[in-house]
């Protein structure tokens, strides 16, 4: 019997800590954590998997925090390697897809390795590459001198080939000049073809995900243009900020109003239960999903992921709200809370002490059996246990 190995999802200030050697002194656990993880990856027993949100926190703030950043993704990339979660827009979608059907639609956790990115950022880049075929072009030069292509097909097929092989060399200098760089050197020749007309809208979305599916690659490019890596940071990072402007706004008005003593006696979760019922009509209209009645039970069955995010939102809120905690919200608390949604969907989650209390009660809204481990020294045994 094949056994499947575990996931296991870290949390960044592993990869920060075990990323940055000037600390493997002070904390000399980290190096040995480091080692234990390679070797369990070795096994073929353990996958490690990253998310979007991975990425957007390993990316660097300022020109500073490169070098330390640069480390911090090749270690994500050796050690998670394709493994990447779907971002949490396809995420949101393919739940509410699932809740609209009533089934599981049997998706692999892992579905590529430019899964990570979010359509609207991939549609955005990779619209630029191609040009109008060569054929059309000849035949849009013909019209304007009153020639007609469809009749004179000698004339039409000659044109195209002097306007492919001129289109080509024209591209082959920009890309001789370094005008491509942002593309890995592999996909040059689908360049010259895009450069045609003479591929396909497939091949257009590949030349860009087989490069930018690659995060260490995209932070190779900060040195010669930082505005793309930074482009690509903050449009991972939107969500979170919206998320925290919301959570800093939700809080205010809770402190300014009284709270209800029925949520102090387990009416919170209720609230909980309203949040879900409202967010998932307004996804299924962002995706033109026709969801017919559902209910709170239905949701936990069938969208684990948005559950556990938005409920661990909530529980971070209430924790702000009446359980005592006045200190100033921290800037990365949203951004751990969309880690959450990945929670169901692996073995091992990994996430600080102040995080760790809120995402166990999320998941226990689901039918989740996911172990979450806070103590950063109790990784390893934790992943052994499951493993034996």
């Amino acid at each position: 019997m094949t056994i499947s190995p575990i996931i296991v999802y870290l949390d960044n200030q592993d990869y920060s800590k075990m990323a940055d050697t000037r600390l493997h002194t002070k904390e000399p656990d980290l190096p040995h954590l480091l080692s234990e993880l390679r070797g369990l990856k070795q096994s073929g027993k353990v996958v490690f998997a990253f998310s979007g949100v991975s990425v957007a926190e390993a990316f660097p703030d300022k020109p500073s925090d490169i070098k330390l950043a640069q480390a911090r993704v090749e270690l994500l990339k050796e050690l998670c390697e394709d493994h990447a979660l779907p971002s949490y827009e396809m995420l949101a979608r393919r739940e509410v897809e699932r809740l609209h059907l009533r089934c599981d639609d049997g998706s692999p956790v892992f579905s590529g390795a430019s899964a990570w990115l979010p359509q609207d950022l991939i549609s955005e880049l990779a619209g630029s590459l191609g040009n109008a075929s060569a054929a059309q072009q000849a035949a849009a030069a013909m019209k304007r001198k009153g020639m007609n292509p469809d009749r004179d097909r000698q004339m039409h097929s000659s044109l195209t080939s002097a306007i492919r092989i001129q289109l080509r060399r024209q591209r082959q200098s920009k890309i001789d000049a370094g005008d491509f760089y942002t593309v890995k050197p592999q996909f040059h020749e689908t360049l010259l073809n895009l450069a045609c007309g003479d591929a396909t809208a497939a091949d257009r979305s590949a030349v860009f995900l087989g490069s930018w599916c690659d995060p260490a690659w995209v932070l190779s490019l900060y040195d010669r243009i930082p505005d793309l890596p930074n482009w690509l940071r903050n449009g991972l990072r939107k969500p979170h900020e919206t998320a925290a402007v919301a959570l800093k706004r939700f809080v205010s008005t809770m402190h300014g109003s009284s709270v209800p003593q029925s949520w102090k006696h387990g009416g919170w979760d209720k609230v909980i239960d309203h949040q879900m019922l409202d967010l998932i009509p307004s996804i299924a209209k962002a995706y033109d999903i026709c969801l017919e009645d559902f209910s709170r039970d239905d949701v936990m069955l069938h969208c684990p992921g948005l559950t556990v995010e938005r409920s661990t939102f909530m529980y971070l809120a209430w924790s702000y709200i009446a359980g005592g905690n006045q200190t100033e919200i921290e800037p990365n608390s949203p951004g751990d809370a969309m880690h959450a949604a990945y929670a169901p969907y692996v073995d091992v989650f990994r996430t600080d002490g102040a995080m760790a209390p809120h995402v166990k009660k999320a998941l226990a809204r689901t039918t989740s059996t996911t172990t979450v481990v806070s103590n950063r020294r109790q990784l390893v045994s934790q992943i052994r246990t499951l493993i034996d």
